[in-house]
């Protein structure tokens, strides 16, 4: 995304400091390079905006929430800019931040990118750390991994990576707390001082999950203010189960918290009501739970519910 017509939004979680470039959505100068493309809709231009919804699910993981994501495997639907999924990420989860192509190749990789302090490495990958102190692409094979510090490789085992944060001369080693996490997805970089780590994938609720997806174990499903319109809601929810549906990699039940705000009047046809949403879990046989209230500054407060597969 180029730097005309944006805007940088920050938010701290995991005592981090995350930041995403957005649209200028009221830059009357810029024109939208999405808007031919097959899949950008309505819906999907609403993706470029940091919603109440987001605000709310960032201020759960500087909470609870965040301690629970540490360590695990998280997908993101609807993640739009990003910012939310991102702070998942420095919280210590491996998040897989997804929306429509458009979004997933002109937001959430440029934003992942920002926020990127390495690649997820694995055990059998030697890591070259530059000047900086900053990882750069692996640049061979070996029995041990290898950390280049000061222009020096030492071997090392991989029970030992993580401990290595510093080098002599107080470089930090940052790679190094990203190493050999199974629950990384392909293509992850690290994000933050927790180990977390992030990617992003094309997952369009109108088609089937993508076999990288589908075939996969899953700890955790998050997504907030993505279910806004009525002909959102079937398909969202169809991808919500086949996701709760997976299991965990041992084998437990997936958990997804869905962050939404009441924005439908009572006799709109267009916009959906939080209680469609709520009969449609049912529908697909999810069961939902009600764990958090949030007064915004907007009228509808922003609830969060807990959802299962029964």
């Amino acid at each position: 995304m180029s730097a005309a017509g944006t805007i940088t939004v920050e938010a701290e979680c995991g005592g981090a400091v995350i930041r995403i470039k957005r649209k200028d959505l009221e830059d009357s100068d810029s024109q939208d390079p999405n808007f031919f493309d097959d899949d950008y809709t309505v819906a999907a231009a609403t993706g470029f905006t940091v919603w109440d919804g987001a605000w709310a699910l960032i201020s759960q993981l500087n909470g609870v929430l965040g301690d629970e994501l540490k360590g695990k495997r998280v997908v993101e639907l609807g993640s739009g800019t990003g910012l939310a999924g991102l702070c998942a990420a420095a919280c210590g989860g491996h998040v897989l931040l997804s929306d429509v192509s458009s979004v997933v190749g002109d937001m959430l990789w440029p934003n992942i990118r920002l926020n990127g302090i390495g690649p997820a490495i694995e055990p059998n990958e030697k890591v070259r750390l530059n000047g900086d102190g900053a990882a750069v692409q692996p640049h061979g094979k070996t029995e041990s991994p290898a950390v280049r510090l000061n222009g020096i490789e030492e071997a090392i085992e991989p029970d030992d990576i993580a401990g290595i944060t510093e080098s002599a001369n107080g470089e930090i080693a940052a790679a190094s707390r990203h190493v050999a996490s199974p629950a990384a997805w392909p293509g992850a970089v690290g994000i933050g001082a927790n180990g977390g780590t992030a990617s992003a994938l094309t997952i369009d609720w109108f088609k089937q999950l993508p076999a990288a997806v589908s075939g996969a174990w899953l700890d955790v499903i998050l997504t907030s203010e993505a279910v806004w319109l009525q002909e959102l809601v079937d398909p969202f929810v169809r991808t919500l189960a086949s996701l709760l549906r997976l299991r965990t990699r041992d084998g437990a039940p997936v958990v997804a918290y869905i962050v939404c705000r009441e924005r439908a009047k009572d006799t709109s046809l267009t916009f959906a009501h939080l209680s469609s949403v709520l009969e449609h879990f049912e529908a697909h046989g999810l069961s939902s739970e009600l764990v958090s209230t949030v007064q915004g500054p907007e009228k509808q407060p922003t609830k969060t519910f807990r959802v299962t597969a029964l």
